[in-house]
């Protein structure tokens, strides 16, 4: 693993690409039937910035886990961060949520970099992607919210 982060940071000064470092991500998942149950449990878990997207709107937040908003509709997915990491919430495809705790490691045996995507309306969503080597060479596994950024001026 050493050898393949020296050969990126290598090609990372000639590409402008993201810098990259040792580190991996453990996960612990729990499983809902009752939005009411997940909506509860988002709000103990209290993420402070991230998105979600409901069957009748989407949105940003940047003051805290919004609540359930009835003009909306059900819950479909999010992502927020949280003090220790970040939370992704996900249709399990039978009628349930599953919710996705994410924590970053240093070190181990995969590799990490962070990047800043457009979000709609403005600003940034920043992410922290996590990449292993598999069989046919590195792999992304995993890529967890780290910041909502407002646009500039806001």
């Amino acid at each position: 693993m050493e050898q393949l982060l020296a050969d990126y940071q290598r090609l990372a000064e000639r590409r402008a690409l993201p810098a990259m470092t040792a580190g991996h991500v453990t996960t612990e998942v729990e499983s809902f039937s009752d939005p009411a149950a997940l909506e509860a449990r988002i709000a103990e878990l209290g993420p402070a910035r991230g998105w979600r997207l409901c069957q009748s709107g989407q949105g940003i937040f940047r003051d805290g886990w919004p609540g359930a908003n009835p003009e909306w509709g059900t819950l479909l997915a999010a992502e927020g961060t949280l003090p220790d990491g970040a939370l992704a919430v996900h249709q399990d495809g039978a009628g349930g949520w599953r919710l996705v705790r994410y924590r970053h490691q240093d070190g181990g045996e995969g590799l990490c970099d962070e990047v800043e995507l457009l979000a709609q309306g403005g600003g940034c969503l920043c992410y922290r992607r996590y990449w292993e080597q598999g069989p046919t060479g590195p792999g992304q596994v995993a890529a967890i919210l780290l910041d909502v950024q407002a646009e500039q001026g806001e």
